[in-house]
């Protein structure tokens, strides 16, 4: 997962590890799981670029995931994208392709629960997908996507 929010983050430049902070546990996905979270991720960087938390000089976004097995034995990844210090958000008036790429795609292909909050000081995304939709395994597990 750090490999593939990195290669996600390129196009942002300079400011990776300055104002993005990320943090996340060493999990490896599959091919596929990595395409969809990764397209999330690159599109939730672009907007933050143009209308977010990076389109000035202060903004910062936080990244962060982790593998928890729930109440009833279920295991779950969960990642956070948190933005702040940008323009005062406000929730679009429609949806569009952004929608179907950091929501609609991953409920589809990886049975995820997806909450986006657009709070005045920063747009907020969670994700929470049955490890087993996306072959994610600790650091040592066989299916990958980048080391971590």
């Amino acid at each position: 997962m750090h490999e593939l929010v990195r290669v996600q983050l390129i196009h942002v430049g300079d400011v990776l590890g300055d104002r993005i902070v990320i943090d996340g546990e060493d999990v490896r996905v599959t091919a596929s799981s990595a395409q969809t979270i990764g397209m999330a991720v690159h599109e939730l960087a672009t907007n933050a670029l143009k209308y977010g938390a990076l389109s000035n000089d202060r903004g910062e976004v936080r990244i962060g995931w982790s593998a928890a097995r729930e109440k009833g034995g279920k295991e779950m990844l969960q990642m956070l994208w948190a933005e702040e210090g940008g323009p005062a958000v406000e929730a679009p008036a429609t949806t569009g392709f952004g929608s179907v790429v950091t929501k609609d795609m991953l409920q589809y292909s990886l049975g995820a629960e997806v909450e986006v909050d657009f709070r005045r000081t920063g747009l907020v995304w969670q994700m929470r997908c049955p490890l087993d939709r996306t072959g994610a395994r600790g650091g040592d597990g066989p299916a990958m996507a980048g080391q971590g």
